[in-house]
């Protein structure tokens, strides 16, 4: 009997911010956001943090995200 391999689960391709618009690189137009998700380990709970920060002004919101996924 033959066995499937297991399929990995594919992270989501985005573009390299090596590749950022001119504008958006030397920080001279408001409203670019960055966004960062910053997974903590299983013992330390469920939640997550989410972090924006707008690139111009710094200015920077913080969230605590619940994940859904069991399987982490």
């Amino acid at each position: 009997m033959e066995h499937r391999a297991a399929l990995r689960p594919r992270a989501a391709t985005f573009e390299t911010v090596l590749y950022r618009p001119d504008e958006v690189a030397e920080r001279k137009q408001f409203g670019h956001w960055e966004c960062d998700l910053i997974e903590f380990r299983k013992k330390f709970g469920k939640a997550n943090v989410t972090s924006l920060v707008e690139r111009v002004s710094r200015f920077a919101i913080s969230c605590a995200t619940m994940t859904d996924n069991p399987g982490r």
